[in-house]
């Protein structure tokens, strides 16, 4: 393993650590949402604004 690592240039080794961990979180996201869809989607119905912004006076 450690030589391949040798030949890789370090932006990439970064890079690569990133999508890694974009690709976990995106796997691990989709499925809870396959698990649990209810408690998801109450997760996200939490975001909502509960009520209207108030009026601008000009």
């Amino acid at each position: 393993m450690r030589l391949i690592t040798v030949f890789v240039p370090p932006e990439l080794k970064i890079f690569s650590i990133f999508a890694i961990i974009f690709f976990a979180l995106w796997i691990g996201f989709a499925l809870f949402g396959a698990i649990a869809p209810y408690t998801l989607w109450k997760m996200t119905q939490g975001w909502k604004a509960t009520k209207e912004p108030p009026e601008t006076v000009d």
